[in-house]
């Protein structure tokens, strides 16, 4: 019964007015303020810093004042100080990031927590058109699928390209959710012709930039409609396009995100470094935090009827691809989502392309690593490129942070690096 409520809540406030979803939004977020303040030493400790007490945060209009979260500053304060006080942690479900940033962080979620962000999840496939009797297809770390549901199956990044073709194929999905460099090492294997095979009606890219052109390429391949996700593993989905395709519409009554320009002032409404808040993780809580990402946000009608806030000229994770000696095609966010993920202690990595068949992975750790988690790390790596392939791993003090942004945890000697897609002969 309570997840039904649940349900029928996150349906109901789809299509607030103005007025409700502000109240709403301020409602959540004092309480959340308070939360954070009585039972999480991090926060106290951060808002005693800033002179503030939970009364000095009314509304939405009052989050400037306190001060941004970073990743560093939550790995710096350990793990009891920025959980809620009297946490279980062996009951919780722990959401390990992918560590596309270059810097792997974990986060603690509740039962109802997790029950919140497959409902999100849920809640954004019906806005783009879901059915009851869709197939819906999603390539990812099989770590991190949650088994069946919604007639949803998870299709393993592990499986070789031609594997999950033929899994594809086979399933025939009506929806298919998937990184963009994803798709294009499968396209790759069907000679930019995934459309023989298979014939989605809905095509969602996530974790990852589409780029336009790559977007009208999938759409004429696959004649279907197109639509962005955006998600983190600190927040699950964030935003969702619909089909107005004008912007990616926040989840707002469950996130407010702000995008700060370089003086950190602009907030719910401008252009820059994105920086969230949620209203429902209590076991973690995430007060203003920087993600890594820029973005504007734009408070305006949209023809779908939604006043969810849009997110648009969304900078973040690059889709890149590389060819290997054997000839195939390689999703650098897929390689580092299913290999890296298992390591706790792994602090941050950068992943350098010195030729097409050599590799070098920097990284800190931390705690001093053991042979083992290096061997089993370059196991992991190998495996997953194949044969044919030189890895070398540097255990390092620290990184450069430019090396551990979005925009630059994968480095390639091979080309310019300010450059993105796939590097594939002919298709640059």
């Amino acid at each position: 019964m309570f997840a039904i409520d649940m349900i029928c809540e996150l349906l109901r406030s789809r299509r607030p007015s103005a007025d409700e979803l502000q109240s709403l939004r301020d409602r959540k977020l004092r309480i959340m303020i308070r939360h954070a303040y009585e039972t999480v030493p991090y926060y106290r400790a951060l808002f005693r810093a800033a002179g503030l007490s939970p009364e000095d945060v009314q509304s939405v209009d009052d989050l400037k004042k306190i001060p941004v979260t970073a990743k560093e500053d939550l790995n710096a304060a350990g793990l009891d100080n920025i959980l809620t006080r009297g946490t279980e942690k062996g009951a919780c479900f722990i959401c390990r990031t992918s560590g596309s940033s270059g810097k792997p962080f974990s986060t603690y979620l509740s039962r109802h927590e997790r029950m919140i962000r497959r409902l999100l999840g849920l809640r954004r496939l019906l806005d783009v058109g879901f059915r009851p009797r869709d197939r819906v297809c999603i390539l990812c770390d099989p770590v991190q699928s949650w088994g069946r549901r919604f007639r949803t199956r998870y299709l393993s990044l592990l499986l070789p390209p031609q594997k999950q073709i033929e899994f594809l194929q086979g399933m025939q999905p009506t929806i298919l959710n998937a990184w963009p460099s994803c798709l294009r090492v499968i396209q790759h294997h069907t000679d930019y012709h995934l459309g023989r095979f298979i014939q989605p009606r809905i095509v969602a890219t996530s974790g990852e930039m589409c780029d336009k052109e790559f977007r009208r390429t999938l759409a004429a391949d696959l004649k279907a409609e197109v639509f962005d996700f955006y998600a983190a593993g600190e927040f699950g989905p964030i935003a969702s396009e619909c089909h107005a395709h004008q912007g990616l519409h926040v989840n707002a009554d469950q996130l407010i995100v702000e995008c700060l320009d370089d003086d950190q002032t602009t907030g719910t409404c401008g252009s820059g470094e994105i920086v969230i808040t949620s209203l429902y993780s209590f076991i973690m809580p995430f007060i203003r935090y920087r993600i890594g990402d820029r973005g504007s946000i734009k408070e305006r009608s949209c023809p779908c009827g939604s006043r969810f806030p849009l997110l648009t000229d969304l900078q973040g994770q690059r889709d890149y691809t590389v060819v290997l000696p054997n000839g195939r095609l390689l999703s650098i966010g897929a390689l580092v989502n299913t290999t890296l993920r298992p390591f706790p202690t792994l602090h941050k990595f950068r992943l350098i392309q010195e030729a097409i068949g050599e590799f070098v992975l920097e990284t800190v750790f931390l705690e001093h690593p053991t042979s083992e988690t290096i061997s089993r790390i370059r196991s992991r790596i190998v495996d997953f490129l194949g044969s044919g392939v030189r890895l070398d791993i540097e255990v390092v003090d620290s990184i450069d942070e430019e090396g551990v942004r979005k925009f630059g945890n994968f480095v390639s000697r091979l080309r310019n690096e300010q450059e993105s897609g796939p590097v594939v002969p002919g298709n640059n």
